[in-house]
């Protein structure tokens, strides 16, 4: 049996920030990977080819440039992003 700390920390595993760009201007996706589709996911980022975040999962937030310094922090309390540790 998976023990609730557990699956905090493996959802926390399935949140990313993909930044990219999108017809020449840079953009941010957090992107939330649904689990059956989590290996598929990483397959693709370590070939580097272009893919669509929504055959991957729920995009939660997106933008331009970067995302803010008050989303960074909600997120990293929320899954544990953007910690140096």
């Amino acid at each position: 049996m998976i023990s609730f700390r557990d699956k905090i920390r493996h959802e926390n595993d399935l949140v990313y920030d993909i930044r990219g760009e999108v017809n020449g201007e840079k953009r941010y996706f957090i992107l939330k990977v649904a689990s059956d589709k989590h290996r598929s996911f990483l397959a693709i980022l370590e070939k580097g080819k272009p893919y669509n975040p929504l055959d991957y999962g729920e995009i939660l937030y997106r933008g331009w440039d970067e995302p803010p310094d008050e989303l960074k922090q909600e997120l990293g309390q929320k899954y544990g992003m953007y910690s140096e540790n």
